[in-house]
C-alpha cells in the first residue's frame, strides 16, 4: 500500500476521481489507448467458430418493411413474404434458450411491428423466458405501443432506427416515412414509457452519409429527448443493399471504401434465421443467396460449423466468392475508419453531453470528416477531435 493511500480517505479519493480536471485526464488516457487498439488491430478470422460462443442473433419473424429507405432498398428483396409459423418460432426460441445466450432480435430486413402475430411471439417468448431486442422504425408504434408495454419484462432494448433530425431530411432517405406520424408516436413512447424508463435500455440508430452530415451536433440534440445521447448509434452508412449506389454517391469517406469480405458476420458464432427457418451467413440476405442449413433439420451448433457455411468462409479466405454472389459486391468504409468515428462519438458526448452546444459540436464533426479525408491522422492529431 502507498504511503498516499494509507493517508487519504477512500471518499476523498472519490472526490478526486470526479473532479473535472482528473476525469478528463482519465478520460484522454482511455481515449489514446483506444485509438491504440484500434489502429493496431488486425483481423484474422478463422474457419472454424467457437460454439461457446454461439448466438441466435436474429430470428426474422417477417421480411416485409413499411417504407424503402434510400440505403436499404427492401422492395428489391424477392425472399417470399410470410410470417414465421409459430411452431417453428417456439422450436427456435427454445433453442435460444438452451443453446445459445437467451437473447435474440425479431428481425433481419423487415418490420416486426407489421406482423399480425406479434401478441403470440411475445408470449412464447416469455413462457421460455427468452429476452429480445425490439427494433422497429417507430411509423406504426402507435398501433403497437399498447402491446410492447405489456412485455417490458423480456424487452431488453428498444431500438429505433431513424435518419435526419429535419423533415427535410428524414423523408429523403427514409422513402414512405413521415416525419410528423413519427414525432407524434416518438412523444407518446417518451410520456407512456415514461421516458423510456420502463424498458432496460432505449437507442436509436442512425446512418451518416452526406445526408445528414451537415447537421450531426443537431441530431444528437434533437433525439437526446428520446434517449440517452451516449445511446444514439451513430454509423457511416455501408453497403447494406445489393443496390450500392446510395453508398457508394453518398458515402462521405470514399477514400476509404473497401470491399467488406471477409466479413464479419459470416466469421463469427451468430446464426441468423430467415422466415423460413433456413440460417444465413448475413443478416441483409435478400434473396436467400447466402443460406448455408435450416434450423428445422439441424441444431445451432450443427448449423455453425457445417460443410456449406465452411465453403463460403473459405471462399473469403481464399479470394474466390463468385462474381455472382451478394459478397462480390458488398463494401463498406475501412472498418478501423468505422471504429475510429464511434469512438470520436463517444469521446464528444462523454465530454459535452451536459453541456452541448450544437453550433461547436457540428464544428467538431466538420472536423473529422476533414481530416480523414486525407487519411487516418495520428493519435495526438486525432485527440484534438475531443479535447479542441
Amino acid at each position: 500500500m502507498s504511503l498516499l493511500s494509507a493517508v487519504v480517505p477512500r471518499s476523498v479519493k472519490s472526490t478526486v476521481k470526479k473532479l473535472p480536471v482528473v476525469k478528463n485526464w482519465r478520460d484522454a488516457k482511455a481515449f489514446a489507448l483506444r485509438y491504440d487498439d484500434i489502429v493496431g488491430s488486425v483481423y484474422d478470422p478463422k474457419l472454424i467458430q467457437p460454439v461457446e460462443e454461439l448466438d441466435i442473433a436474429e430470428i426474422e419473424i417477417n421480411r416485409n418493411c413499411n417504407i424503402n429507405c434510400v440505403m436499404c432498398n427492401t422492395s428489391l428483396s424477392q425472399r417470399p413474404q410470410f410470417n414465421m409459423d409459430l411452431e417453428l418460432f417456439e422450436h427456435i426460441v427454445k433453442l435460444t434458450k438452451s443453446q445459445a445466450k437467451g437473447i435474440t432480435a425479431l428481425h433481419t430486413i423487415g418490420e416486426p411491428l407489421m406482423n399480425n402475430n406479434l401478441p403470440q411471439y411475445l408470449e412464447i417468448l416469455r413462457k421460455h423466458d427468452v429476452h429480445i431486442k425490439l427494433s422497429t422504425n417507430a411509423l406504426i408504434l402507435h398501433k403497437r405501443l399498447d402491446l410492447i408495454l405489456q412485455y417490458t419484462d423480456i424487452i431488453e432494448e428498444v431500438r429505433f432506427s431513424i435518419d435526419g433530425a429535419s423533415k427535410e431530411t428524414y423523408e429523403l432517405i427514409r422513402r414512405g416515412g413521415n416525419w410528423e406520424r413519427l414525432i407524434t408516436n416518438m412523444e407518446e413512447f417518451r410520456e407512456r414509457s415514461h421516458e423510456g424508463t420502463a424498458f432496460r435500455r432505449v437507442k436509436i440508430g442512425s446512418i451518416v452519409s452526406q445526408d445528414v452530415q451537415h447537421e450531426m451536433g443537431y441530431h444528437l440534440k434533437f433525439w437526446s429527448r428520446y434517449a440517452p445521447m451516449e445511446h444514439i448509434d451513430l454509423n457511416l452508412v455501408s453497403g447494406l443493399s445489393p443496390d450500392n449506389s446510395y453508398f457508394l454517391t453518398r458515402s462521405i469517406l470514399k477514400n476509404h471504401i473497401v470491399p467488406w469480405p471477409p466479413c464479419y458476420m459470416l466469421f463469427g458464432s451468430s446464426l441468423h434465421i430467415l422466415n423460413d427457418g433456413r440460417a444465413t451467413a448475413c443478416c441483409r440476405d435478400y434473396n436467400g443467396d447466402l443460406t448455408y442449413g435450416n434450423i428445422k433439420e439441424k441444431s445451432p451448433k450443427e448449423l455453425l460449423n457445417c460443410d456449406n457455411v465452411l465453403e463460403l468462409r473459405r471462399q473469403h479466405l481464399e479470394n474466390r466468392i463468385p462474381e455472382k454472389s451478394l459478397c462480390a459486391n458488398c463494401f463498406c468504409v475501412d472498418p478501423k475508419v468505422s471504429a475510429l468515428f464511434k469512438l470520436f462519438v463517444a469521446g464528444l458526448v462523454r465530454r459535452y453531453s451536459d453541456n452541448w452546444n450544437v453550433e461547436k459540436m457540428q464544428t467538431r464533426f466538420d472536423e473529422f470528416f476533414k481530416m480523414f479525408s486525407e487519411g487516418i491522422p495520428d493519435r495526438e492529431r486525432f485527440s484534438t477531435l475531443i479535447r479542441g
